[in-house]
């Protein structure tokens, strides 16, 4: 049989042309709120603004480029030194081909319009958490799903503290405590969710993001580091140039060492919005080569920023290295770049948790689901009063956590071992191992997901390095806030 070309120029030959005809028809469908949809999904998403089937290619590779990025760009010329820019180069390309990998299965689960028995799907696949289920069974629901909310809960918090520390860079004020901007960004980012509701309105966002991003990494960033590599290099702490593998000898602490792995693994995690965005999609078949594209693009951005910073600065370097630029125009325009980055950052997590939060307080208080949705019709202002209340819990738990975690490299080391490696990793293998179990049947009916030679290295390689991050990062904040014995650190960072 000669393969067949879809409509949206997906080339599949055989079978697969029914299955992933009927795949994208039944999302569709679910969308349009036909038979498929259940009873589950309307009863948490009626009250809702509707933004379904409005996302093209392009606006899901954008949305995907720009996030967790922001705070990445920063932190890449640290990893490079730390590591050895050369080490550091080939870690970055080999993890950006095991989220590859791992982002294929997402998707291929997602699509698929029956189990591995045969059987039908009768709901839809709106999370990662759906797609664990799909994968492993009730457990592997609960594995991604709370892995996720807890990567995108920490998410708020890493954004909060990169746009508190830019724009304290920025104002350099009398009263310049980074507790007084924390506390003010919060304040900022809750009225920018009253206004941001749905991911059409972040993609609007993520073009400029986008925009924001590159400019900074391919030419203010480099013209920073020619500008200042003078000043940088003459200073006390300054060691010598960086080496290709590993730091300058005496300076190879294994858990700095994790520290520079966490930056490059904390940008690399697409996997968190990838099945949201699906939903969105109007050919949700694209999603798969939509994000394959973000990975090729802001990896090479990952780079870009490394290499040049690493090779002209030298060692050691701060994470952001936004920090070491003595504070002039440049400097602080880098800094706006960043902290304008961050917030569409921000407004990705929070529209994933903030979902979460309404579709659990629906799930477990019927008055809610009974009594909410007709009030909203009644009254706008309040549906607005509503929609802000909900918006509020995990703003409120970000600021918390990055008042007393106010350093960068210590927060996002804890983040990464906790939630990102894993998550990107080991879970959704494991969930396809105990799918392999449930399901009773052999592995060769699993072989149209993603090749199962390549899951059994990332499951030996996910766990190894999730436990490599989780010492590292508990050591560093022994390290930074026990050991060191200065309450200072908390709140304002002195």
């Amino acid at each position: 049989m000669q393969p067949e070309q879809l409509e949206d120029g997906v080339i599949v030959s055989d079978g697969r042309t029914t299955e992933i005809q009927n795949g994208r028809n039944q999302l569709k469908g679910i969308r349009d709120g036909e038979e498929h949809a259940t009873r589950r999904y309307r009863r948490i998403h009626s009250y809702e603004p509707k933004s379904r089937l409005n996302l093209g290619f392009w606006d899901t590779l954008m949305m995907q480029m720009t996030f967790q990025t922001s705070g990445a760009v920063v932190g890449m010329p640290f990893a490079f030194a730390t590591m050895g820019y050369i080490f550091a180069l080939l870690m970055l390309i080999f993890y950006i081909i095991i989220c590859m990998i791992i982002v294929k299965l997402i998707a291929d689960v997602q699509i698929r319009t029956t189990d591995a028995n045969g059987a039908e799907y009768t709901e839809p696949c709106t999370t990662l958490g759906d797609v664990g289920e799909r994968l492993g069974g009730k457990l592997g629901r609960y594995l991604l799903r709370s892995f996720q909310l807890a990567n995108l809960y920490a998410l708020l918090m890493v954004m909060l503290n990169l746009m508190a520390t830019s724009i304290q860079y920025v104002a350099n004020f009398p009263w310049n405590c980074l507790g007084y901007w924390t506390l003010l960004m919060f304040a900022l980012m809750v009225l920018v969710l009253q206004v941001v509701k749905v991911w059409k309105h972040n993609a609007s966002l993520a073009y400029g993001g986008s925009l924001l991003v590159s400019i900074k990494t391919l030419v203010l960033l480099p013209w920073a580091y020619a500008i200042y590599s003078g000043d940088i290099q003459s200073s006390p702490s300054y060691v010598g140039s960086a080496k290709p593998f590993l730091a300058p000898s005496g300076y190879n602490d294994w858990y700095d060492f994790s520290m520079g792995l966490s930056s490059i693994i904390w940008g690399i995690a697409p996997i968190f919005i990838q099945t949201e965005l699906t939903w969105e999609m109007k050919n949700p078949l694209q999603t798969r080569n939509a994000t394959w594209g973000a990975l090729i693009g802001f990896g090479t951005l990952y780079a870009v920023a490394g290499l040049t910073g690493a090779l002209m600065l030298g060692y050691p370097i701060t994470s952001p290295v936004t920090l070491m630029f003595p504070r002039e125009g440049l400097a602080i325009a880098i800094n706006i770049f960043v902290f304008l980055a961050s917030i569409i950052d921000y407004i990705a997590g929070a529209l994933v948790v903030n979902d979460f939060q309404r579709s659990l307080l629906f799930t477990v208080s019927p008055w809610c689901r009974e009594t909410i949705p007709a009030k909203e019709k009644a009254s706008k202002l309040y549906k607005y009063l509503i929609h802000f209340v909900f918006t509020l819990p995990s703003s409120i738990l970000a600021l918390i956590v990055t008042l007393c975690i106010p350093d960068f490299e210590v927060l996002t080391s804890i983040v990464v071992a906790f939630t990102v490696s894993g998550s990107q990793t080991c879970l959704p293998t494991l969930c396809w191992y105990y799918g392999l179990k449930l399901y009773k049947i052999g592995r060769e009916q699993l072989k149209d997901w993603v090749g199962n030679r390549f899951l059994h290295v990332i499951s030996v390689f996910g766990i190894v390095l999730t436990g490599y991050l989780v010492a590292g990062s508990l050591y560093s904040f022994v390290d930074t806030y026990i050991l060191g014995g200065s309450t200072s650190s908390f709140f304002c960072d002195a």
